[in-house]
Parts: structure tokens; sequence; C-alpha cells
């Protein structure tokens, strides 16, 4: 089988299913995935910006919290110019956890939720409030659909 779905209208012959994203573009509805991952997003802003229960409060951590020294995923170096030395800005990525559990592991929100926080640009998450992050977050999702 190559994975392909069909459908068939009465009398006429069978055909490739339509493609139902430039629908949820159109009407500017998520997809269940992007759902998912926007209540996770919404739920770590909440986190990092202490408007969560306090017991979540240490399961998020920002990557330049983590080590004393300067590393790739932790600061970005500002230039004025191309001679000037510059400066260490601490980036807004969050640091990953190891899991042990293959499937369980993996799919936990202290596990998930930095690696797809870290995949977010960083206007989404400098947001100055969690309705100005869900607006932008479902802008970014309905973007990378296919018209």
């Amino acid at each position: 089988m190559s994975g392909v779905q069909y459908f068939q209208i009465y009398d006429q012959p069978p055909g490739p299913l339509p493609a139902s994203e430039p629908l949820f573009k159109n009407l500017e509805i998520l997809k269940i995935s992007d759902i998912f991952k926007l209540n996770i997003g919404k739920f770590i802003y909440n986190t990092l910006n202490n408007d969560s229960p306090s017991i979540f409060s240490d399961w998020f951590i920002y990557n330049h919290l983590v080590h004393e020294h300067s590393t790739r995923s932790n600061a970005a170096i500002i230039q004025r110019d191309h001679f000037d030395v510059g400066y260490a800005e601490p980036s807004k990525n969050l640091h990953t956890q190891r899991f042990n559990l293959e499937k369980y592991g993996r799919r936990s929100v202290q596990v998930y939720g930095p690696t797809l926080w870290n995949s977010f640009p960083d206007e989404l998450k400098e947001s100055p409030s969690i309705q100005s992050f869900t607006r932008q977050t479902k802008k970014y999702f309905l973007s990378h659909y296919d018209v």
C-alpha cells in the first residue's frame, strides 16, 4: 500500500483525499496537534512568569542559569559592527532534561515542553501577556500550513 488515502464519490473514479490544511488556514483553526502544542506553550509561559501554581516553579529553568560560563545554547553575542567584540546576552532557551524511559520520559511535559519552547522564535517567548502569546503563537502555527 502506498500510504495515500483515497475516497470515492458515487459513480466517479476514486481519488486522493483533499488536503485539509488550506481549510484550517482559511478558517484560522488550529489542528489538534497544534492545539496541544499551544496549550503546552501557554503552560510554560505561565510557569516562567510565576502565574501557575508554585508546585511547577522548578519544572523549567533557563539555560543561562544552569552554567556559570557562556555556552552556545545559553547566550547570544550582540555586536554593533564587524570589529566590535560585543557582549553576551542571555537567551530565552530552556534547559532540556535527560529522560530515562524511551516512551514516557520523552512525552512528559518536563522533557517535551522545553524542546517545544526552544523551537519557538524569540518574539513569542518575549510576549508581554498570555493573550499576546496565545494570539502570536496561533499565527505562528497557521503560517506553517500549506495553502
